[in-house]
């Protein structure tokens, strides 16, 4: 299971990084967020088998590297869209749609509670939302058209 973790912690960082490239993006900040992802994936992986019954420690590491993960996650997709949706509008329907699903998986939290199975529902959204964005960004030619390198907003 904690190979699964991180590969998926890994893919989605790297996945992020591979937009960036193709849209001419360079971020310190988008880059940082996503090994901060990758860290806070690989601390939920290495406290998967902890007891939910009682306080301690693994248990407080797991909700700490989820927090990090789903956080930086988001920041860092967020992130991404928000500087280049001068580039191409529909960036800007990406990044409703992404802000829908957060609120989205709030409301599941609240009416069904914390479970193995609603952690599951997310990842999974963000692997199909991450395969169709990516698909749309290399081959949008509003996105790749006349870039010239390091042409991204808040360049670091």
């Amino acid at each position: 299971m904690w190979i699964w973790c991180t590969v998926i912690s890994l893919g989605f960082a790297l996945t992020t990084k591979s937009m960036s490239r193709a849209i001419g993006c360079k971020n310190r900040l988008l880059d940082t967020m996503g090994w901060l992802s990758v860290l806070g994936g690989m601390a939920v992986c290495i406290t998967l088998n902890h007891s939910i019954e009682n306080w301690n420690p693994k248990r407080v590491c797991h909700w700490i590297g989820t927090f990090f993960f789903g956080v930086c996650l988001v920041c860092e997709i967020l992130l991404f869209l928000f500087l280049n949706r001068k580039k191409d509008k529909k960036l800007v329907g990406f990044m409703i749609v992404l802000l829908v699903a957060v609120v989205m998986v709030f409301v599941c939290f609240g009416i069904f509670g914390k479970n193995g199975y609603i952690e599951m529902i997310p990842i999974a959204f963000y692997q199909i939302f991450s395969v169709i964005l990516n698909l749309y960004i290399t081959r949008s030619s509003k996105c790749t058209q006349q870039i010239k390198p390091g042409e991204c907003s808040a360049n670091s």
